[in-house]
């Protein structure tokens, strides 16, 4: 350590070099300021080289940075700036530092020390602009780099100018990023068309997957400008594209979509492309098409053997991926030939109503008409479009493959690709038919004569194949075991159910064109072989469907082969489901089925037996439980027969309840078919039929009464006396106890939630939900047994049920409200049932009895206190109750305005009470105990008119007892005030004049309505001392009246000197 007087001289002589070094500083500093920097340099570098104090030496370093910039010598300015700022940060260092690295070219670190320097002086005017400046000079670097482009945008730019990855990674990236949005950039940018051109030039499976990505992700239709060198590609091109990858098959469905699209435009609007450009795309599609359809099949003896355990599962997911683009193919084919019917715009947009009447709403009739007129002649147009595209790709020899590709689907071993089959063609044959004339019997016509290409001659193209596939591989999976002439039937039969899909008409003459007689049919069936078996079935059920197929079957009946086949447990599943389809449809057409018959019982039999049989849930099971629950559907309208599905019988084994409660809805959901059939037995079963008929002479609002019908048509001899109908409100209750007694509400419930249900099937439930909810002592079970949520989820579908559907649900939720405790349930389900309510309630073309059970139910909800009321008066429920209070029914009006006076004390019920036209009704009301003037009552009218004064009294006496003091001296000023609490205190109902008192009480508590009501009805003291003589024997009105005249009586200054 040094000593005391060494650290002195140390001291001293630092001091001196300081000293020294200050001067060259300061030489330094004059030499600049004369301009000459190169000079001042030299002197700078003399101080530093005294190695000055840290201060001394970063002020050096700062001056001599300034010499560097002048000299424009950047480099040397940043280094010296950087030593000065690593001593201590000044704003001058960071400032020359970014004039230094601008003029070198890095704005991005000029930037970084401007906006720091300008942040540390803010009032540096120098410093401010040039940070300003460097930050517009970086965003527009990044900009040319792509730093702020999205990532799609970034692929999008390396697609189109080949920079970056590899086209083939590039283009995995984009069909990674292609979500909707993404797709739609590529679609703008024009990446598109560059993988199209790919695709064509040299078949890049990548690009090709790239377009079917962007193609799945689009939400409208594809624009097919993008696309048209696809039509470049030619047959060889597709077919290899076709083979190696599924890709382009979702880009040709995508083609097909827009292609349709462009067909539909009206006349005067753009298409998507131009008319010479759709050829090239239509043919792209049809290539693609017959390249999937045409592939072949298990590609047998390519791989030796097949022993290797490698081949084998090479050679299943070679098959697997055929089958795969065979279903593409079918696809494709169905939305290019057969596109599904296009909803009219308007049944999509509700249009909202205008309000008051203009001159052109007188001839809106007229206009109707028009516009029906214009659309039929728009769809005809179409129609004939699409006849006219199927003809070129049909009638040559050219696309023969994609019809013999069609025609060996049709009897595929897999189910999934038999079906599809069978769809595209009943889709191609809706897109081309003629629809029949008025007055037909069918709906579409099989052949037309002006056509280019009918039904009839689509059918026969079809049939053609057969001869044309002479040589052909197994590509259904059958290993080869199947005989020619048995697919060549397998094919007829599909191509039969194919047709009866489009229209039950064309499936009939399709049927007397490919079977010459039933007894072939009945051939195919017992060939013992799985598909011939399910289609020969198929064909059965079809025929019965229409007049036609059942003269077709008719030998079958004559012989009792039908119902043999239907009772032979030894035959498959789907063979006796059809035949006892088949037998009930024609029974109840010719009206031979009668409730005791052999026949009947023999159906129901062997329909319970297919609902209830083992055999896990495939697809034949599946069939054969919706072919038994069919039949006991289609029996359940005839009353005896109801009867015996509700309680059994001694020629039932097993009970027809249960069968359809337990094992034919076992697993169903509400969109399966199965579950229109179960909701259609159960809601027979739940009813009389004379209630249908009310129901049905209702809706049509005929003039005529069912028992005047039936009259009639006794006299004309059209009805038989043994035709009469012995069921009974009393056995529809105990048929709706044992429904709810086998789990059905259960079964209905979960229907209605799962799915979701087909509007048809949502009606019907909601019909027998109705019907189950009649029976107050079953209304506790069917809150347990989850009808209650049922009925709220189907009367609050807003869109996708109809008007009857909601209606009937609210009824079963009116019904079931009315007669229970609200306390019981929870606050959400209580409270879900208030818009469902609301909502029937106004529906003015609803049964009255439907609007009085809801105001019913709505009052009863409204006694769970104030969030009920809220809820109510939240969805606009005051004035739906209101209308309802006009109704010309007087159990309705009555049953509204008590839910209304449930609404007390509800702040904007009470506004609205306060409206002076309002306060007028409810007076009117309140005094309205006897019917309008010179109106002839009944005796239930008359109780009716005193239970809605009661309600409309009760509410204003309530509604003035609140704190709302500016109601009480409205309804004293009110005009028709007085002469209402005269008329009301001289009746002699108690109830009434209870009220009354009640009311005038309130008045005269009221300092502000107190001297109104004196001075209006002055003598309002001796009526009340007249009812109060007259009601002496009932002591709590006697009380009321005694309580509102000492109010009367009091003195005036009383109420000033009240406490408030």
């Amino acid at each position: 350590r040094r000593k005391p007087h060494q650290k002195m001289v140390a001291a001293e002589a630092e001091a001196e070099g300081d000293g020294e070094a200050s001067g060259f500083k300061a030489r330094g500093n004059a030499l600049f300021a004369a301009g000459k920097a190169a000079e001042a340099i030299v002197e700078y570098e003399k101080a530093l080289a005294l190695a000055p104090e840290r201060g001394l030496r970063c002020t050096v370093l700062c001056n001599r940075a300034a010499c560097y910039l002048k000299l424009d010598d950047y480099a040397k300015c940043a280094a010296d700036c950087t030593a000065a700022l690593e001593v201590e940060v000044r704003v001058k260092a960071l400032f020359r530092r970014a004039k230094a690295w601008a003029a070198l070219g890095d704005v991005e670190k000029a930037f970084q020390d401007a906006a720091k320097c300008a942040t540390m002086d803010a009032t540096n005017a120098e410093a401010v602009e040039l940070a300003r400046d460097l930050k517009g000079k970086v965003t527009r670097k990044l900009e040319r780099q792509g730093a702020w482009q999205s990532p799609t945008a970034k692929v999008a730019t390396r697609i189109k100018d080949g920079t970056g990855q590899t086209l083939e990674e590039t283009f995995r990236a984009g069909a990674a990023l292609a979500t909707n949005e993404g797709a739609s950039d590529f679609w703008r940018s024009g990446a598109c068309l560059v993988a199209a051109e790919r695709v064509v030039l040299v078949n890049d499976i990548q690009a090709a997957r790239f377009l079917s990505a962007c193609c799945l992700a689009s939400e409208d239709q594809v624009p097919l400008d993008q696309l048209l060198p696809l039509g470049r590609m030619g047959k060889e091109r597709i077919a290899e594209a076709v083979d190696n990858d599924f890709a382009l098959i979702i880009v040709a469905a995508n083609v097909a979509d827009a292609l349709n699209a462009d067909l539909r435009a009206d006349d005067d609007d753009a298409g998507l492309i131009e008319e010479a450009q759709a050829p090239s795309l239509e043919d792209f599609v049809a290539d693609v098409a017959d390249a999937a359809l045409g592939l072949g099949g298990d590609d047998k003896g390519k791989n030796g053997n097949g022993n290797d355990g490698g081949e084998k599962v090479a050679k299943a997911k070679a098959k697997a991926a055929k089958a795969k683009a065979k279903e593409g193919g079918l696809d494709v084919l169905a939305k290019w030939l057969g596109p599904a019917a296009q909803e009219d715009d308007a049944k999509k947009k509700k249009k909202k109503k205008k309000k008051g009447l203009s001159a052109s709403s007188f001839s809106s009739s007229e206009r109707g008409v028009d516009v029906h007129r214009a659309e039929k002649r728009a769809c005809e147009r179409l129609r004939k479009r699409y006849a006219s595209r199927l003809a070129k790709y049909s009638l040559t020899d050219d696309y023969d493959g994609l019809w013999v590709g069609l025609w060996r689907l049709l009897d595929a071993d897999d189910e999934k690709l038999r079906r599809k089959a069978q769809g595209a063609v009943a889709r191609i044959l809706k897109a081309i038919a003629a629809p029949a004339p008025m007055g037909s019997t069918h709906d579409l016509e099989f052949h037309e004569d002006q056509a280019d290409l009918s039904p009839r001659d689509f059918l026969e193209k079809l049939l053609d194949m057969a001869t044309t596939a002479e040589v052909e591989q197994d590509d259904n999976g059958g290993g080869g075991s199947v005989s020619k002439e048995l697919r060549e039937r397998r094919r007829r039969a599909s191509l039969v159910v194919g047709y009866n899909l489009a229209s039950s008409h064309l499936g009939a003459k399709a049927q007397q064109r490919c079977f010459e007689t039933p007894v072939e049919v009945m051939q195919l069936i017992a060939t013992k072989d799985a598909v011939a078996e399910t289609l020969g079935a198929e064909v059965l059920a079809a025929a019965s469907a229409c007049e036609e197929g059942r003269g077709f079957l008719g030998p079958l009946v004559a012989t009792g082969a039908l119902e043999a086949l239907m009772s032979d447990s030894q035959m498959p599943k789907a063979a006796r489901s059809a035949a006892a389809t088949a037998v009930s449809r024609l029974g109840l057409a010719a009206k031979a089925l009668k409730a005791g018959a052999a026949e009947t019982g023999r159906l129901l039999e062997a329909a319970v037996k297919l609902c209830q049989e083992e055999g896990g849930d495939g697809d034949d099971q599946r069939t054969a439980r919706e072919r038994g629950v069919e039949v006991i559907a289609s029996l359940s309208g005839n009353s005896a027969v109801k009867e015996e599905i509700a309680h059994g019988s001694s020629r039932l084994a097993k009970k027809c309840l249960e069968a359809l409660c337990g094992a034919a809805g076992k697993n169903a959901k509400g969109s399966d078919p199965v579950a229109y059939g179960i909701a259609c037995a159960l809601s027979n079963v739940t009813v009389t039929n004379d209630e249908l008929r009310r129901r049905h002479f209702r809706e049509k609002e005929m003039e005529i009464t069912p028992e005047q019908y039936d009259e009639l048509m006794r006299v004309t001899k059209q009805k038989a006396d043994d035709d009469r109908d012995d069921d009974t409100e009393e056995l529809a209750s105990a048929r709706r106890r044992k429904v709810v007694l086998a789990d059905g509400a259960s079964l209905l419930a979960r229907l209605a939630t799962s799915g979701p249900p087909s509007k048809n099937t949502a009606e019907k439930l909601a019909e027998t939900f109705a019907n189950l909810a009649k029976d107050a002592d079953l209304r506790g079970t069917l809150i347990q047994q989850g009808g209650f949520k049922a009925c709220v989820a189907l009367a609050s579908a807003d869109n996708t049920q109809t008007d009857a559907c909601r209606t009937n649900a609210a009824h079963a939720l009116a019904k079931i409200l009315v007669t229970t405790n609200p306390n019981t349930l929870t606050d959400a389900q209580a409270l879900s049932a208030v818009r469902p309510l609301l909502w029937v309630c106004r529906q003015f073309g609803a049964f009255e009895l439907v609007h009085f059970e809801a105001c019913l139910a709505l009052t009863n909800l409204l006694s769970l206190g104030p969030e009920a009321k809220r809820r109510l008066v939240d969805d606009k429920g005051i004035h739906a109750l209101e209308y309802l209070m006009f109704s010309e029914n007087k159990m309705v009006m009555r049953a509204a305005t008590e839910a209304l006076t449930n609404l007390v004390p509800n702040k904007t019920f009470l506004a609205h009470l306060k409206k002076p036209d309002k306060l007028k009704i409810w007076l009117a009301f309140a005094r309205e105990s006897q019917g309008g003037s010179g109106e002839d009552t009944d005796e239930r009218d008359a109780k009716e008119y005193v239970a809605m004064a009661r309600a409309a009294g009760g509410c204003l006496a309530m509604a003035t007892s609140t704190d709302d003091d500016e109601l009480c001296e409205l309804v004293a000023k009110e005009q028709n005030a007085p002469s209402t609490i005269l008329d009301v205190l001289r009746l002699d109902e108690p109830s009434l004049v209870h009220r009354c008192a009640v009311l005038v009480r309130n008045l005269a508590d009221d300092p502000r309505s107190r001297p109104i009501l004196l001075e209006r009805i002055p003598d309002l003291a001796k009526a009340l001392r007249h009812a109060k003589g007259a009601f002496a024997q009932v002591p709590l009105v006697a009380n009321a009246l005694l309580d509102a005249l000492t109010a009367v009586e009091a003195p005036p200054g009383r109420h000033d000197d009240d406490d408030v």
